[in-house]
């Protein structure tokens, strides 16, 4: 039995998702492998969450065209610019990386505390 290279045009490759690589969905798994899990987005914008492994690291905020098969799940991956997605498509990542972005920045603000003392209960101080 000989086995089909996995290719872009690939006949069980025609579903089509875009995504974001966001560092907190990405794990090592055996084999020195890289597991992603995603949200996806279609053309019309339709979400699915999405997994594949892969012997590389992709770069974090790298967007990605995935092409999907209904039995085999993912079946090849490209990095792609923003200019080569659809436009629905782009837009909603493109906000899902501004939200990336924002999380990050909030995930490093001080958290702010009460300060109890005899006189006054009403300052902050960060930890």
């Amino acid at each position: 039995m000989s086995t089909v290279p996995l290719t872009s045009n690939h006949l069980t490759s025609r579903n089509i998702y875009y995504t974001i690589v966001d560092r907190a969905f990405h794990s090592i798994g055996n084999n020195d492998s890289y597991i992603y899990v995603m949200v996806g987005y279609t053309k019309e914008g339709k979400a699915k969450e999405l997994s594949f492994s892969t012997s590389k690291p992709i770069p974090n905020g790298a967007y990605l065209r995935l092409y999907v098969s209904i039995i085999r799940g993912v079946t090849y991956w490209e990095e792609v610019t923003v200019d080569e997605m659809p436009f629905l498509t782009k837009t909603l990542l493109i906000q899902k990386a501004a939200d990336l972005i924002l999380n990050q920045r909030l995930r490093n603000l001080p958290i702010l505390l009460p300060l109890h003392t005899q006189q006054r209960s009403d300052f902050l101080i960060p930890i």
